[in-house]
């Protein structure tokens, strides 16, 4: 009985499914000969599944941002629509990875050609570098986000600086644009913080749109201050001799 026991108790147990992530980016356009004309505010994005349900309908903000917040595992074909863009709806699609909490996917669209112009060219919109700066206390407890931290993006280990964003309030949230696709070195600070300077770097590939980064920092322990602890000397001084002896 023993030892059916915890067989008993496993099999008693739900089954366990896949979490639901979120899906974010951006939709960019370009005109007819593929000249980049920024992010496309009042986008409508919609994903389909590949029986043809739709499964999401989001619309982008001023930015040209999306989010659809709970998207389960799966491949999706998605539409793309905007006024005085052609539509993106050639059957392409992505897929939702398994243990993944974000997925980052941008659309380009192309402005609709203009009677006798040239057909579009190729990509020229620059990658997005973005994320938060998080921090963590001397024995690695989390802090949450720092708004106000100082991100700067080197050509090198103590080159010249090329890029630089502010953490922004309450979330601790940067954005660099149009970042040519390159190796860079960072250099992040926060008062109070200790800086993270120790020549370590990353990439921004070529034919991407968004480059996600995190930073973390550790906070500086307190000073202890010297204490100088007061010494009391009592000196015996000897006088004359008692009158009374």
């Amino acid at each position: 009985m023993k030892t059916l026991l915890p067989l008993f108790i496993l099999l008693s147990m739900p089954l366990l499914h896949a979490a639901d992530g979120s899906v974010h980016g951006r939709v960019y356009g370009q005109d007819e000969k593929g000249q980049n004309l920024g992010p496309v505010a009042s986008a409508k994005i919609e994903l389909h599944s590949e029986t043809g349900d739709t499964v999401a309908s989001v619309t982008t903000n001023e930015y040209g941002y999306y989010q659809i917040a709970t998207l389960a595992v799966g491949a999706y074909r998605y539409k793309v629509t905007a006024a005085g863009f052609r539509d993106e709806d050639a059957m392409r699609g992505f897929a939702m990875p398994q243990d993944t909490r974000e997925f980052v996917h941008d659309f380009l669209l192309s402005r609709e050609p203009k009677p006798g112009s040239s057909p579009a060219q190729s990509n020229v919109v620059q990658p997005a570098v973005h994320g938060r700066v998080y921090g963590q206390t001397e024995k690695g407890e989390n802090l949450g986000p720092i708004p106000g931290a100082k991100v700067e993006l080197l050509a090198s280990k103590g080159g010249a600086v090329v890029a630089s964003a502010t953490a922004n309030s309450p979330g601790g949230y940067y954005e660099i644009k149009n970042l040519p696709p390159a190796d860079y070195a960072y250099r992040v600070t926060a008062a109070g913080f200790a800086t993270e300077d120790a020549g370590r770097g990353f990439t921004v590939p070529k034919g991407t749109l968004e480059y996600v980064h995190d930073f973390l920092l550790s906070k500086v322990p307190p000073k202890r201050e010297k204490c100088d602890l007061a010494v009391l000397v009592v000196k015996r001084i000897s006088g004359s001799k008692d009158p009374a002896n």
